[in-house]
């Protein structure tokens, strides 16, 4: 049943690529497998938010912004549905509402996907323990503020213990996880 309307939709969506409705009755139907426990939907959700993002591109090319704004926010939709589970998701939405030029995460993806995928390998259980060696400068402890973050979010119940050189940097990491989690800043 399912299956047969996804390729309804997925047609509805050949049909016109530039149909914000149709790629929320997708969404829709995939928010609604997940909560009923389809994790297999998330791989499926990704998959759909390159489809979306092909969308956006082809109505960017034509110029048509409203048509591109639309199904942004579907992205948007699709990044929320996958971000409990999905640490790139989670990466990409909470600085999606934020300025361009102040977002850490996407300039960075190509660099630092490598390392947010090593980070959910570690929360998947693959790994007991990873080790992360960077150069200066390239987002290792940002990416760990964002980490720890997500974490708490998805184990709220769980203490997390953080460590480093000093005591100013922990609190320094701590405060920017409270600035991450306020309701009224700049992130969702």
């Amino acid at each position: 049943m399912q299956d047969d309307l996804i390729r309804r939709i997925s047609a509805a969506i050949q049909k016109d690529p530039f149909s914000a409705d149709a790629y929320s009755d997708m969404l829709s139907l995939f928010e609604n497998e997940i909560h009923a426990g389809c994790s297999e939907y998330h791989a499926r959700n990704k998959a759909f938010r390159d489809t979306i993002a092909q969308s956006m591109s082809q109505a960017m090319d034509r110029k048509q912004f409203s048509c591109v704004e639309r199904l942004g926010m579907q992205y948007q939709r699709s990044l929320l549905l996958d971000a409990p589970v999905d640490f790139d998701a989670f990466m990409l939405y909470i600085e999606s509402g934020r300025d361009p030029h102040k977002r850490f995460y996407l300039p960075r993806r190509d660099k630092l996907l490598q390392v947010v995928q090593l980070l959910q390998a570690l929360e998947d259980d693959l790994y007991d323990i990873v080790g992360i060696s960077l150069p200066p400068g390239v987002g290792k402890t940002s990416t760990a503020i964002f980490y720890l973050t997500w974490l708490a979010g998805r184990h709220p119940d769980e203490p997390m213990l953080t460590g480093s050189h000093s005591k100013a940097f922990v609190r320094g990491v701590y405060d920017e996880c409270l600035r991450i989690f306020d309701p009224n800043g700049e992130y969702l």
